[in-house]
This record gives structure tokens, C-alpha cells and sequence, in this order.
């Protein structure tokens, strides 16, 4: 019986037919190779078997690959048809398993094969032709490789990119489960269980209570008995699982704090659900609304334990029962009545597909080029300022490409040759450009066009959380200002995209009067447009925020600063902005006496200075005969001076005793602000 032996993955030659001559090539011939840039290519072939069966040669190393994604289809009936192979281990000599394809019934069959191995990522290439009117056209080219063995004779040969994901996978080895020996028990006299009554009822493991029971209460009576029960309800120890069994009071009380940081330790250690129960009692009734439970919610969150592990749920009064107890797993409740859900079907992103659109040949171990894109677009020739960038530049911007994809398929990232003038102009490269997307490739630097930038920071409260004893819980808004100044030294205009990433948190305040006539964004980056004309200078500002989280210490002059900012707002509290216009009036009244005690302190300088030269002049005026009348009015102007030097230092102590008084106000109206959800009271 003649058989028709073809070889898989591009490594084996077709071998073994009984009938040479009667064996058509076509019948088995690769007609389609695509390759992926995630390390495969798919491989689609069609045979003509007219024997009901067809023999397959595969390298024992692609057998995985093979049977996981293998497909067989008679093409006229469109059955798959199935495949047998041997068991690990059993290859021929040259490495390879035989597989076999058998058919259902004799007659002429039409085979169409398709599968993906293992081959070599492709590799983009692109040119960018820019003429003197700014027309772009692009040229992009896959270079792939043929290391599949065979030769690629007349095949239609395409790339591709997705978001598909590959991996390999152990299909061939034989998988064998172990499964438990049971063996009858021999047992001749047994004693038989107790009986009880029935009722249905699950083990609950307590980790820790607060407020728990006295020793000596009396145990709750079964029917009051909640659906759970504690295990070893009386131990108040450290149970063998790590639990807790008591943390005294809510309030945690002498070494609570300890005692939550240890429960804290437990929980984090256990990564399960966990369930706070609050216990009310009977005067508690109609008032208890979990608020033991919420507060040790609280504390332990605090403590680093995930919001998502702990569930707070209200038991009521039950009798046997007071306080908080920490309890293992989640309580089930009702399920929720299921929500209709629009699932909006999204193409992943990356996808692109590009096929040549004639047959071509490739010798085994030779590569390719492969025509993807060849077409005109939309673009133009401008400067990019990059400072941000790893290879980017502070001081000068870049002459780019800014072009359209014109194709529907990504671009994937790669180097592009930019031509001008019939003459290279320079190079590039280029992330992976979307279907149909702009981008901006830099690919000289000819330091035309300058930029001087500088940032400047300012910070503005938005609200007053907390304050304690002066020192304040504000919401601050951090705003950073970008300045560029940018110059065109070009004899023509020109377009300049400043880029610019806005850090993790931050967002984009567009300013009012900015020279930027549009943003667009590129990845994570915004591209800011200003257009120049020749020998221009324009300046471009940006602004940037983030809210922060700050205490301010009312004692330093940087919080007082803030506040004043933000009293001048006028949606502020009325409450609040009086008890704070008083402590800033204090402030002011010590600044100012400070400052009136640094300038008699210097004026008292002066003054000594001036005493010290009047006395070396007198000390020499008395060793001379003629000095008397000069003498005499020297000494008068250094009894002057002295009783001025006196009288400033009564000054300094007069308002060093004022600033103290002021002082000891501001402390006093600081320690008895108390600021809670923006309300102000006086303890």
C-alpha cells in the first residue's frame, strides 16, 4: 500500500513512499508560513490522500507544540479527522515520532493541516521619505528568518503581533494519579457511639473578645445558644491555633494598645476572612449599631491588616453574650440580586497582521525581507523637546517626523531611516505606533531651536481634617509650575511638541493664556504644540497637582503662612475662621515684637560703638592742655549716649515681657483649639 509520509515543522524531508513518481509535491506542499513576534509561527499545509491514511514525521522536541495545536479538516466535508501516535519514548532514529492521520473511508481526500512551533521573532525596519513640501512616506519591512530546515518554495509568507499568549505544555508524557488504599477495618467487638439529639450547628474558632464574659457567668442555655459556637469557650490564653482569647476593654486599657498590635500580628499572619461580632445588651438593645465592632475595625486596619479581611456584622442581645468577639471566617448573607452587566467586546491592543501579497521563496537558513507597509501620509517635519527622556536633552530640541500610520495594524517598535532630498537625514526609533495613530519620531539634533525651563512649587490648604494641641491635619494641594522659554533661531517657522510626563498623582491644570494651540498624548506622555515663527520666542507654562496629606505645627511660620492663604478663602468655616484669625492675630502681635526688639538691639549696638570711640577720644583729649572745652562736650554726649543705651535696654525688656505675654496667649488659644470634621470647639 503506497503511503504519503509528510514532514511537520519544516525538518523532516518527505521519505518512505513505496511510489516515488506517483507522488505529487503540491499534494503536500507548504502554502502559508506566518510569524509572530511572541517566539511562533504558524505553518498551514495541504496533502491529497487517496490511501485513507497519512503518515506524519515529528521531532520528538515539537511533539508538545504538535498536539496542542494541531487541526485536521477534510476540506470537502469539513470533518477533523483524529491522529494516533506511540507513547513517549518510541522515536525512529533520526529523532522523530510517527504520527498517522486515518480516514473514514477510501477515495481522493483533500487534507488541510495547520499548527504553530517554535521559531525566531521577526524584525521591523522602516524608512521615512520627507520631501521639500513636507510629504512623508513610509516603508516598513519585516526581516524574518527561515530556520525551519526546509525550503519556503512558493509560500505565502506574513507577519503578525497580538496580545495572544504562548507557552509550552506537556501533552506527550503519560500522566498516572495516585488514589488511596482503603482496607476493611477487622473489628469484631466495638462499642457503639453515644446517642443525642440532632440539631444543626458549626464549629466557630474565636480568636480573640473584648469584654468577654465573667469567669463566673453561668453558660448561655442551648436554645439561646447563637448558630455558632465558640470553641473552648472558657479558655482566656493563647490558643494553639495563635488567637487571642481576651483583650480586656474596647478601650484597650493599660497595655491595649500591646494587645491590639498582637491581634493585629495574628490576622495579618492568617491572610483569611475574619468576623468582628457585636454583642449588645439588654440596655443596649435598641441603640447598639456595631460601634464596639467598627472602632477595633478601625485600630486594626491602622495596624496594617487588609480593610477586605474583616467584616463587621451586629448580633443583638443574646443571652450568655456581651462585648466584641473576633471570630474565623466571613458570615454568609443572602446573596444579592444579580445586576445586568454591559460587556463591551474589545480587540486587544497591539494587534497587526501584514501578508505578502504574492507567493514567495525562502531558502532554509537564509532570511527575508518582507514588504508590510509601502504608502503615503499625512505628516510633517517639526522639533520635539524631550528633557525627560533617558537620551533626551535638556537645553536643545529635536528635529523629528511627526506621521500618520496609515495602516490598521500596529507598528511595531523598531528603527526608522529618515530620508530628505534624495540624501539620509538621520535616525530614529520608535515605540509601537497604534493603527491609524500619530507619533513623533526625533532623528537629529541641530540645536535650532533652545529652551530654558525652570519649575517653582507652591502649596495651598484645601481643607482642615484634625487639629490637636496646634498641629493641624490638612489636605494640601501641591501645585508645580513648569516654565519653558522657547526660541526658534531658524530663518523659517517651525513647530515645536514640548513632551512631558505628569508624575504618578498629579494632574494637569491647563493654563488660561498658554501658547499651546493643542495637546495630544503619547504613551504615558502629553505633547504640548506651540508654533513659532522665524526667530520667535514664545513662553510656555504649565501647571501641574496632587492633594497631600500634612500636619502643620501652627508654632512654625511656614503653617501660619498656609492658613492665611486659606482664610482668605470664602467658602471657609465662619467657627473656624474666627478661632484662627485670633491665634494669627497673636501671631502677628509676636512677630512684630520681635521685630521691634531686633531693632533696638541693634540700634543699642550702634550706640555702644559709638560710646566706645567717645572714650578712646576723651582718654586722649586729657593728656593735652588745650582739649578742655572739646573735652567737656565729649564727656556730655557719652553720659547721652549712655542714658539712650539704658533706655533701649528698658525697651527690650518692656517688649520681651509683651512678646512672652503674646506668646503664652497664642500657646493657650493653640492648645485649646480642638478642629474635629471641620468644626471647632474650645475643651
Amino acid at each position: 500500500m503506497r503511503k504519503n509520509i509528510l514532514a511537520l515543522f519544516g525538518i523532516v524531508a518527505i521519505t518512505g513512499c513505496t511510489n516515488l513518481k506517483s507522488f505529487v509535491k503540491a499534494d503536500a506542499a507548504l502554502g502559508r508560513v506566518i510569524i509572530y513576534r511572541n517566539g511562533i509561527a504558524y505553518y498551514e499545509r495541504n496533502a491529497t490522500v487517496s490511501d485513507q491514511k497519512l503518515t506524519l514525521h515529528v521531532p520528538a522536541d515539537k511533539v508538545n507544540d504538535f498536539l496542542k495545536s494541531l487541526t485536521v479538516v477534510d476540506v470537502k466535508t469539513g470533518q477533523a479527522l483524529p491522529v494516533d501516535f506511540p507513547q513517549p519514548g518510541h522515536s525512529d532514529a533520526n529523532g522523530n515520532v510517527e504520527m498517522t492521520v486515518r480516514l473514514p473511508e477510501a477515495g481522493s481526500h483533500q487534507l488541510r493541516l495547520s499548527y504553530v512551533s517554535e521559531a525566531p521573532a521577526w524584525k521591523p525596519s522602516y524608512r521615512l521619505m520627507v520631501d521639500e513640501k513636507g510629504k512623508v512616506a513610509l516603508q516598513g519591512w519585516a526581516i524574518v528568518d527561515n530556520t525551519s530546515g526546509e525550503d519556503w518554495q512558493s509560500v505565502k509568507v506574513g507577519v503578525g503581533s497580538s496580545s495572544a499568549l504562548s507557552f509550552r505544555y506537556d501533552l506527550q508524557s503519560i500522566r498516572t494519579i495516585d488514589r488511596e488504599m482503603l482496607r476493611p477495618e477487622e473489628l469484631f467487638a466495638q462499642a457503639p457511639p453515644t446517642g443525642a439529639s440532632t440539631y444543626k450547628q458549626s464549629e466557630t474558632v474565636v480568636l480573640a473578645e473584648l469584654e468577654p464574659m465573667p469567669e463566673d457567668a453561668p453558660p448561655p442555655p442551648e436554645a439561646a445558644m447563637p448558630m455558632t459556637t465558640s470553641r473552648s469557650p472558657g479558655k482566656r490564653a493563647l490558643n494553639k491555633s495563635g488567637a487571642l482569647d481576651s483583650l480586656g476593654g474596647i478601650g484597650g486599657g493599660p497595655g491595649g494598645d500591646g494587645k491590639f498590635d498582637q491581634l493585629a500580628g495574628v490576622l495579618r499572619g492568617r491572610k483569611d476572612m475574619v468576623t468582628i461580632e457585636d454583642y449588645a445588651t439588654s440596655d443596649e438593645e435598641k441603640t447598639n449599631s456595631k460601634a464596639r465592632a467598627s472602632r477595633l475595625r478601625d485600630e486594626l486596619i491602622r495596624r496594617g491588616v487588609p480593610a477586605a479581611q474583616i467584616q463587621v456584622v451586629s448580633k443583638g442581645v443574646v443571652p450568655g453574650h456581651r462585648g466584641v468577639r473576633v471570630v474565623q471566617g466571613a458570615t454568609v448573607s443572602a446573596p444579592a440580586p444579580a445586576k445586568e452587566v454591559a460587556i463591551t467586546q474589545m480587540e486587544p491592543v497591539g494587534e497587526s497582521h501584514f501578508e505578502s501579497p504574492v507567493p514567495m521563496t525562502v531558502k532554509r537558513g537564509s532570511s527575508a525581507m518582507v514588504s508590510i507597509v509601502n504608502s503615503a501620509t499625512a505628516g510633517e517635519v517639526v522639533y520635539l523637546y524631550d528633557s525627560e527622556s533617558a537620551r533626551g536633552n535638556d537645553r536643545f530640541a529635536f528635529k523629528a517626523v511627526r506621521f500618520l500610520n496609515p495602516s490598521s495594524s500596529t507598528l511595531e517598535a523598531g528603527p526608522m531611516t529618515v530620508y530628505g532630498k534624495e540624501r539620509f537625514i538621520g535616525e530614529g526609533m520608535s515605540d509601537s505606533i497604534p493603527g491609524n495613530a500619530t507619533a513623533v519620531i526625533p532623528f537629529a539634533l541641530d540645536r535650532q531651536v533652545i529652551i530654558e525651563h525652570g519649575d517653582s512649587n507652591q502649596d495651598r490648604i484645601v481643607s482642615l481634617q484634625k487639629a490637636v494641641r496646634g498641629v493641624f491635619t490638612a489636605e494640601i494641594q501641591h501645585r508645580r509650575k513648569l516654565d519653558f522659554k522657547i526660541t526658534n533661531r531658524l530663518p523659517q517657522a517651525t513647530t515645536v511638541y514640548v513632551r512631558h510626563v505628569l508624575p504618578a498623582g498629579y494632574q494637569l491644570i491647563t493654563p488660561a493664556k498658554s501658547p499651546a494651540n493643542s495637546i495630544e498624548r503619547s504613551g504615558d506622555a502629553h505633547l504640548f504644540r506651540v508654533e513659532l515663527a522665524a526667530g520667535q520666542t514664545k513662553q510656555l507654562t504649565l501647571e501641574e497637582e496632587t492633594p497631600v496629606e500634612r500636619s502643620l505645627d501652627l508654632r512654625s511660620g511656614d503653617a501660619m503662612g498656609l492658613l492665611r492663604v486659606y482664610l482668605q478663602a470664602p467658602n471657609t468655616d465662619p467657627a473656624l475662621a474666627q478661632a484662627l484669625q485670633k491665634l494669627l492675630k497673636l501671631d502677628t502681635v509676636v512677630a512684630q515684637h520681635d521685630e521691634k526688639i531686633q531693632s533696638l538691639r541693634e540700634r543699642s549696638t550702634e550706640l555702644r560703638v559709638r560710646m566706645d570711640e567717645l572714650h578712646a577720644q576723651i582718654v586722649d583729649l586729657q593728656a593735652l592742655r588745650t582739649g578742655g572745652e572739646l573735652l567737656g562736650n565729649l564727656k556730655a554726649k557719652l553720659r547721652e549716649i549712655s542714658d539712650q543705651v539704658q533706655q533701649n535696654t528698658l525697651k527690650i525688656v518692656d517688649e520681651q515681657e509683651k512678646m512672652m505675654v503674646a506668646k503664652v496667649q497664642l500657646a493657650d488659644g493653640l492648645s485649646d483649639l480642638t478642629l474635629d470634621h471641620k468644626s471647632v470647639a474650645s475643651r
